[in-house]
């Protein structure tokens, strides 16, 4: 009909016989019960806390548009990440994400102690450039043309023995022969797109003549 708690120290009741416990650190409880005769008896239970896992899990990163990217976490034995769908395995420390928009991805860590705790990595996916070419275009045999891209902040065009500057947006071609050039277009974000310009050649015409003796004097 009595109860009494000892230690006081993490009790939300020292008084009933189901206090509720949130001990800080390991902590042996002791009970003195009283029955309705005035006779008494104690017994003690033991709370053991185990600390909560200390999660470290990937930085903030950004990828492009159908890229991946590993993510990583620790401090625990098991793992749950969310959301599943644009995961490789979610139950891994270190599953490949693939999302196709801006993600904020949460990984549930629980410890040896069955202790959890959670942090959270959000991989912002960034669209790809759209690469813009000069039009195909005919020129003649020696002769030299200008290509045109846009679309990025840098530029690596293939092939490049036949060009001045093979970086810049705007190379001057000399072409030997009928040639397809590729520009990869690299934007802010190092996401990247590709265009292809053709540059056709026409024969240069040969000249040719005969000297009519009938009108040589």
């Amino acid at each position: 009909v009595n109860y009494t708690w000892t230690p006081s120290t993490g009790l939300n009741n020292t008084t009933i016989n189901n206090p509720v416990a949130t001990p800080l650190v390991n902590t042996t409880y002791t009970v003195l019960v009283i029955d309705a005769n005035g006779c008494e008896n104690s017994d003690s239970v033991t709370v053991t806390v185990y600390n909560l896992p200390i999660v470290t899990v990937t930085q903030n990163s950004a990828i492009c548009i159908g890229g991946t990217i590993q993510l990583n976490a620790g401090g625990g034995s098991n793992y749950q990440w969310s959301p599943t769908s644009s995961l490789n395995d979610p139950s891994s420390s270190s599953p490949v994400a693939n999302p196709v928009s801006t993600t904020t991805y949460t990984v549930v860590v629980t410890n040896a102690g069955g202790c959890v705790d959670s942090a959270s990595v959000t991989i912002t996916v960034n669209a790809l450039p759209v690469a813009t070419v000069s039009a195909d275009t005919t020129i003649c045999e020696g002769t030299a043309t200008t290509l045109f891209a846009g679309g990025g902040v840098s530029y690596s065009w293939s092939p490049t023995s036949s060009l001045n500057n093979s970086t810049s947006s705007n190379p001057v071609a000399t072409p030997t022969s009928p040639t397809t050039y590729t520009v990869v277009v690299t934007d802010i974000n190092g996401c990247t797109d590709d265009a292809q310009v053709n540059i056709l050649l026409n024969t240069q015409p040969i000249s040719q003549f005969e000297v009519d003796p009938n009108l040589i004097s």
